[in-house]
């Protein structure tokens, strides 16, 4: 049964044939780790980063901010009237993962949003699909939103290429440990299922938590994500920021 995802897209994408084309780009790029005995926990981890690491560089986005803490939930766009950021952001493991939607790209003109613009819906496992989503389970320990969520498991979604080992990408978001993830109920990709969120920053805004309590983003650039956390470097400071008042940043 699938549950709630988390996923609001903090960033603006061009059109899901172009979404499709990263997919399959990033599919290109990535290295199965897997063995006959199975993936280590270690490699399982590192195809999930090496595989969201290279889509969120081939991606055209455009980030709001490049401060995690103008992404919690206290935080708006301005405009009239001023609209979240995002809507869930919580802290906790992945203790599921399942396979979600696959689709196949219409023919012709690229199709200006997904999955709802003339996209059919194929079986996932389908030759036919051009990309492909996850859905993720998440127990949360902590959750930073304005309103928090009233069930302790919340799902967020990913979408993937469908040369992506998907079995092996749900493994690594098992194994990935702590995490704070950046979500919102409010994206397109998910629209087949309202109880699914997309990850933001098309999948990228996940934030580890060290044994220290020291945040890292693996799935974005080293460069970048210094950037992202020169405010809020661990778990502390961000659930700090959250509990502030709420405040409002302009488009870019």
């Amino acid at each position: 049964m699938r549950q709630r995802v988390v996923t609001k897209s903090l960033v603006r994408c061009s059109t899901a044939a172009l979404i499709a084309a990263a997919l399959w780009l990033i599919g290109c790029g990535s290295t199965d780790s897997s063995t006959d005995d199975g993936p280590s926990a270690p490699d399982a981890v590192a195809y999930v980063i090496e595989t969201q690491k290279t889509r969120g560089e081939r991606v055209d986005m455009v980030w709001i901010s490049k401060r995690l803490v103008d992404y919690l939930p206290n935080v708006s766009v301005e405009g009239a009237p001023a609209v979240a950021v995002l809507d869930t952001v919580v802290v906790g493991e992945v203790v599921d993962a399942e396979a979600g939607a696959a689709y196949k790209l219409p023919e012709g003109d690229p199709p200006d949003r997904a999955p709802n613009d003339g996209q059919s819906e194929v079986p996932f496992d389908s030759v036919e699909a051009d990309w492909k989503t996850i859905h993720a389970t998440v127990k949360v320990s902590q959750d930073l939103s304005e309103a928090p969520q009233e069930s302790e498991f919340v799902t967020v979604g990913f979408a993937i290429a469908p040369s992506i080992d998907a079995a092996l990408f749900m493994d690594g978001l098992h194994r990935m440990g702590p995490a704070v993830f950046f979500a919102s109920s409010d994206n397109a990709v998910f629209d087949y299922d309202e109880t699914v969120s997309g990850v933001a920053g098309e999948g990228t805004l996940v934030a580890t938590v060290g044994q220290e309590g020291t945040l890292a983003l693996p799935f974005i650039t080293d460069a970048l994500a210094d950037e992202f956390l020169s405010d809020s470097p661990d778990l502390d400071t961000l659930i700090q920021a959250s509990l502030g008042p709420a405040r409002t940043i302009a488009w870019p």
